[in-house]
């Protein structure tokens, strides 16, 4: 792809990918589109700044104003750092202190007993979206989180540490059977020193209801 300094951020299932020219060299930041061997400026300008974020199978593209779908932006998301759309549209992004969620044209926050929160991904599980991200607690830890509009935030806890103390996780991405990816610790969380574990929870709506992390943690040591 002739682009210089390029960065890919999203791919859908027609091979279609996006991303941006973000360079310390380069003042002007666009997002681009590549489909069918051509590169396409998707930015609301030429000489402006701008990112695409993520792509769907229905070729929406979430960028950094908005939609943008058949050479125009949809939806003006203004007021949010948007981070993550599926298949139905729906987009998850973050208004500085708490997740939102763009849902049938609609800005909604999403209710935490947190300090904050912040989104990683979304999906459907039938017909119904489903938030993964993160949640930071009173207690100061660090907790992956997933949503959904029946049973509204839950904390999907932490892998813990032997000696009984919490520690950290993080939710990354959710698939359309409620599954949920993301990395945890199994000592006092340290960005810098920590070892990290990838784990796979289910979500209490998907068939079989949900498997804690430390079940998880439980099963890959088995």
């Amino acid at each position: 792809v002739p682009i210089p300094y390029l960065s890919v951020w999203g791919i859908n299932n027609s091979g279609d990918v996006v991303g941006n020219n973000a360079s310390i060299f380069n003042t002007t930041n666009y997002g681009w589109l590549y489909h069918n061997g051509a590169v396409v400026n998707i930015s609301h300008c030429s000489d402006c700044n701008g990112s695409a974020i993520a792509i769907n199978d229905s070729g929406a593209i979430l960028t950094s104003d908005g939609i943008w779908q058949n050479g125009q932006i949809t939806s003006n998301l203004s007021g949010i750092d948007p981070r993550s759309i599926d298949n139905a549209g729906d987009v998850v992004g973050y208004d500085g202190k708490f997740v939102v969620l763009w849902l049938n044209g609609q800005l909604q926050r999403l209710p935490c007993s947190c300090n904050s929160s912040f989104p990683n991904g979304v999906n459907r599980i039938g017909s119904s979206p489903v938030v993964v991200g993160n949640v930071w607690l009173p207690s100061g830890w660090v907790h992956a989180f997933g949503w959904e509009q029946a049973s509204g935030l839950r904390d999907l806890g932490t892998f813990g540490t032997p000696s009984g103390q919490d520690s950290a996780s993080f939710a990354y991405a959710v698939n359309q059977s409620g599954l949920v990816v993301g990395v945890g610790y199994t000592v006092p969380y340290n960005a810098f020193t920590s070892a990290s574990h990838a784990f796979i929870v289910q979500l209490p709506s998907s068939p079989g209801g949900p498997i804690p992390i430390k079940a998880w943690l439980a099963l890959v040591n088995a």
